[in-house]
């Protein structure tokens, strides 16, 4: 029988327990294992990781620490000539365990070959520091995924390759790897601290500016320090593709069925057998058929919160991070300790209704908004809640978009004349049937412009008609949804912005970033983003100011130049902002925000 090291997490330390060496035969050296027992192995399963050492490998002791607190805990080091050694592994944990003992991180790598170099995590002496995995780019691996099948282009790893890691990994430990060589390391009082659970909450990922901040803050999410869900409401959209694998995606919480127009919808959901369902879809086709956009998400929601499902479990912190039903969700149907919610426009502007809104919103632990203008319109419709709301603003990485904007062409036409760029969801929110007519009259003027819009949306065929009645022709080119939208930003004359609101355009920062003259209308939140005159022009929410001022930058290329250096002396990365939800979810407020 081959000797093993054991150990087990107890109220989240790791405090391993010495036995008494046992020799064995075969020529290996004095066996010795450390287990520990106690409330962790009640409930959740016994939480074991083993590593049994076979005959060819060395042992040798970690000394207690200086102030005898920590006793001695065993690490198995191959000495074969060849490297070859012959490991084999049980690694059995909760979900959250991920042990800081190398030969059980070693089990674990054996257990999953098609996630190579994926599970280490390098350690140094003393009290324990993490630091990020040896592979560059990935992960520890959790130990509740289950092993995802290697296609048909990618072998399984042969154990050679395997050792080989495991080999590299031991080096990388004990730099002297000679016979007879000795490394000691002390760690002293190991403290594992349990990662948090956070749920995050959204309709969709479709694309808009909402949906890819979204994406933005969970490809930046620190990934050691918490457990990520998201819950959406229809699992779709252009982004949702690009979740990170580290987020574990739950369910939808309608079927796709549900969002069929309601037609379809009914007799879908009967013959797949959700006759509720089919009544509740209905109820909300009722209440969503007219009102100011407040007026048909509160109703909808009355007759939803009915009929949708509560999350599972409990949280440590949910963020809901869209106005409306996710908010309302977050409140209603989640159990968590912290409860955080966004809303990313200007509130008054927006035709929420404050008397329904109220009683949810006082019960959130924070409340947070994208820009000064948005937080002060909160203030102003709910002075009595002041206190808790924030401003949290979009995350931009100037490097990361301006490495998308290289990556291929945008524009593939041939147009020689002055283009012009819209980014947005195709809604009335956004403004498009107000510049339709400007693109129109200065081409008829003589003024060569073309104007690209990239998006989907509501208005999509509304907008198609307004272009068609007014004869745009090819003045006006739909390009539909686009996975990078980037290189058509870098190659466009203008970028414009003509919304009736906003909170703080992802779109219009983005642009910047990319040095794009620009041009919005006078939405509440417009000066938040750019010094009309200075880096960018602010025109009146009329066809006439946007004609106005379209023309302004059309006809004159220093202007635009103008606009251009002024937009590169200005560095718009904020990754740091994440740090400001931590320090909600920590629910931590005040000066350290």
């Amino acid at each position: 029988m081959a000797p093993h090291v054991s150990a087990q997490l107890v109220s989240g330390k790791w405090d391993p327990v010495r036995r008494r060496a046992r020799n064995h035969a075969g020529g290996h050296a004095g066996g010795h294992s450390g287990a520990l027992l106690g409330p962790a192995s009640a409930g959740r399963g016994r939480g074991l990781l083993s590593l049994p050492v076979q005959p060819g490998f060395a042992q040798h002791a970690v000394p207690p620490a200086q102030d005898g607190n920590a006793d001695p805990l065993l690490f198995g080091r191959a000495d074969n000539s060849d490297g070859a050694g012959s490991l084999r592994a049980l690694c059995q944990a909760p979900p959250r365990l991920v042990p800081p003992i190398c030969g059980a991180l070693i089990a674990c790598q054996l257990l999953f070959p098609e996630q190579p170099g994926r599970l280490f995590q390098t350690v140094s002496g003393g009290p324990l520091h993490f630091k990020e995995s040896l592979c560059e780019g990935s992960r520890p691996l959790r130990l509740s995924e289950k092993r995802k099948p290697r296609g048909p282009g990618h072998p399984a790893r042969r154990p050679a390759a395997v050792r080989s890691s495991c080999l590299s990994f031991l080096q990388h430990l004990f730099p002297c790897f000679d016979e007879g060589c000795q490394e000691e390391m002390n760690f002293g009082s190991i403290v594992m601290p349990e990662r948090k659970k956070i749920l995050f909450l959204n309709y969709s990922l479709h694309s808009g500016g909402i949906e890819k901040s979204l994406v933005t803050i969970l490809s930046l999410f620190d990934y050691e320090r918490y457990d990520v869900d998201l819950q959406l409401f229809a699992n779709e959209g252009l982004f949702f593709s690009r979740v990170p694998e580290q987020v574990r995606v739950l369910p939808p919480l309608f079927p796709k069925e549900y969002r069929f127009n309601i037609r379809a919808a009914f007799p879908a959901l009967f013959l797949h057998g959700r006759p509720l369902l089919a009544v509740c879809r209905l109820l909300v086709s009722i209440a969503g058929f007219r009102g100011t956009m407040g007026e048909r998400l509160s109703r909808m929601w009355k007759v939803e919160r009915h009929f949708v499902r509560p999350a599972r479990g409990h949280y440590d912190a949910v963020v809901a991070f869209m106005e409306g039903q996710p908010l309302y969700y977050a409140v209603e149907k989640v159990n968590a300790g912290v409860k955080i919610g966004f809303i990313h426009g200007d509130y008054n502007a927006m035709g929420l209704r404050r008397d329904f809104d109220r009683p949810y919103l006082s019960k959130l632990d924070a409340l947070c908004t994208v820009s000064e203008s948005c937080k002060t319109a909160l203030e102003t419709t709910f002075p009595d809640q002041s206190s808790k709301f924030h401003v949290i603003y979009n995350i931009i990485s100037s490097a990361f978009l301006r490495s998308m904007a290289e990556k291929e062409t945008g524009f593939d036409d041939g147009y020689s004349g002055i283009r012009v760029l819209s980014i947005a969801r195709l809604s009335h929110q956004k403004g498009l049937d107000l510049a339709m007519p400007a693109v129109v009259a200065l081409n008829r003027k003589g003024l060569p412009v073309r104007w690209y819009i990239i998006g989907v949306g509501p208005e999509e065929e509304s907008l198609k008609r307004q272009a068609s009645e007014l004869g745009a022709g090819d003045s006006v080119m739909f390009l539909g949804e686009r996975g990078n939208p980037y290189p058509y930003v870098r190659e466009c004359d203008i970028y414009m912005q003509p919304s009736r609101f906003e909170g703080k355009s992802i779109a219009v920062d983005e642009a910047m970033v990319l040095c794009r003259p620009i041009l919005l209308t006078s939405f509440s939140t417009a000066s938040d983003q750019i010094t009309s005159g200075e880096d960018g022009l602010i025109v009146s929410m009329t066809t006439e100011g946007v004609e106005r001022g379209l023309e302004r930058l059309a006809r004159s290329v220093e202007l635009r130049e103008k606009y251009v250096q002024a937009l590169s002396r200005r560095d718009l990365t904020n990754e740091n902002e994440i740090d400001k939800l931590y320090g909600l979810i920590e629910n931590r407020r005040g000066r350290e925000l």
